[in-house]
């Protein structure tokens, strides 16, 4: 992993004396090359709420390549001396404020990853996925960190709280996870089975709820670290695949057992994979 390697290669007593500084739980670190390898050496814009000492930076343009771009979100004015290249953007402003947002979307009308490491109160948390979740490219990755603060009481948490407490559900960014897994699985609430509904079909434009059907693919729970990938979503009348040829699901008798080595080279032909049986 090379983000595991940065740790690993960048550890005193190496003499990088002007390297700024990142402190990270290096949990994230996995799921970091996870969700990002797909943009490598692509051109790619990177909004990151938490600029802090700015430690993530040079290793995010090291990672990803030339083609990166980083957009730097902060209340702290101190951050923009690292405004100092063309392919930096520092923006003061608070994540709690919708209309910060609006001016950021106006301004940056194209973002592909966005990564929320900022103040972590539950406002600013569900504010930003609730501003920025949709406006991210189609196919885009939106990373929200160090969900503890969900039951931390200065971040407006609710300690000792889970998924049976109402008031945990709608307070908490937390909360709000739960919520969307049964949002991205909605269409199956009504009781079909193999029949999905949209169960949403009268939301209003600009939900959240339907934001994660339309627009979610895929939602990834790590420990205090929760990703959605966007992209293709489920479509009505929802497919089954089959390929191949089926038995019945019930007993159907005794059968000659499976010769497995002709069905795997006329495979092996058809996909040309290179294994040698």
């Amino acid at each position: 992993n090379p983000f595991q390697r940065y740790f690993h290669i960048l550890q005193p007593p190496q003499d990088f004396p002007n390297l700024p500084a990142w402190s990270t739980w290096l949990a994230y670190l996995e799921a970091y090359h996870i969700h990002f390898h797909r943009y490598r050496g692509k051109n790619v814009t990177f909004l990151e709420i938490g600029i802090q000492s700015g430690g993530k930076i040079a290793i995010l343009r090291d990672y990803f390549g030339p083609g990166f771009t980083y957009i730097g979100i902060d209340i702290n004015n101190t951050t923009r001396m690292f405004d100092s290249a063309d392919w930096i953007n520092v923006e003061i402003g608070d994540a709690a404020s919708r209309s910060f947002w609006a001016e950021i979307k106006k301004k940056y009308p194209h973002v592909d990853i966005v990564l929320d490491d900022g103040g972590h109160t539950m406002k600013q948390q569900k504010t930003t996925i609730e501003e920025m979740l949709p406006h991210i490219h189609a196919e885009g990755v939106y990373i929200c960190e160090d969900l503890s603060t969900s039951w931390g009481k200065r971040f407006q948490g609710r300690p000792y709280g889970n998924a049976s407490d109402g008031a945990f559900l709608s307070e908490t960014m937390f909360g709000y996870v739960h919520q969307s897994l049964d949002w991205l699985n909605s269409m199956w609430i009504p009781g079909g089975v193999q029949y999905p509904r949209d169960f949403f079909k009268t939301a209003p434009p600009g939900s959240m709820w339907r934001t994660v059907v339309d627009q979610v693919k895929h939602i990834h729970l790590y420990n205090q670290f929760v990703v959605y990938e966007k992209g293709k979503t489920w479509t009505m009348p929802h497919v089954v695949g089959t390929i191949g040829t089926q038995i019945p699901y019930w007993y159907s008798g005794e059968r000659e057992k499976v010769d497995w080595m002709p069905i795997l080279n006329k495979l092996q032909n058809l996909s040309g994979s290179p294994w040698k049986w």
